[in-house]
């Protein structure tokens, strides 16, 4: 630009003149995780191989209480997943391990004696991956293997038939409009 000096410390990137030196241009950065650095270099562990089923009852299931209005369902969900996980350390739980989980709680059958849904079981596993990122952020966890596991398929359309009731609403209204006004 003739008649103005362009060196740095006297030119904005807009274009306007200004006194002070321009600051510094930080390079993007994107936040991480507590703990994400430590994983990624694999120096982190898991603090002295907590029990699963002592992180739900004591940290999990407060929190659930305070953050979630579906705490109730959360309560009963962990009681199947406290069962089948028993005695394991988060370090013992692996992807492999809930593929298991997940197969063995859709091939089994409700009290009703009806297969389990997926909807079902997926919701078991969006509690038990939301129990293990919780452990993660605490540092108690070094992974979360719910991540590497697939959800289960929904078929979620329903075949609904019309009762007699409904039937003769629908006729009535289809012969006002086809009738010539």
């Amino acid at each position: 630009m003739p008649g103005i000096t362009t060196s740095p410390s006297k030119v904005s990137a807009t274009g306007k003149l200004f006194r002070k030196r321009a600051p510094s241009l930080k390079p993007f950065r994107p936040r991480r995780r507590p703990g994400m650095l430590s994983l990624m270099a694999g120096t982190r562990k898991s603090n002295d191989g907590q029990l699963f089923s002592t992180f739900v009852e004591k940290t999990f299931l407060p929190w659930s209480r305070l953050n979630k209005r579906s705490w109730y369902d959360d309560q009963l969900i962990t009681k199947v997943l406290t069962d089948f996980f028993a005695g394991k350390t988060f370090d013992q739980i692996t992807p492999m391990m809930v593929e298991k989980f997940k197969k063995e709680r859709r091939e089994s059958f409700t009290y009703r004696k009806k297969p389990r849904q997926p909807a079902t079981v997926n919701r078991e596993l969006g509690v038990l991956s939301k129990i293990l990122s919780l452990a993660f952020d605490a540092g108690v966890a070094a992974s979360n293997p719910c991540s590497r596991v697939r959800r289960l398929r929904q078929d979620n359309l329903r075949t609904r038939y019309l009762s007699p009731e409904e039937e003769s609403r629908l006729m009535q209204s289809i012969e006002k409009m086809a009738s010539p006004r």
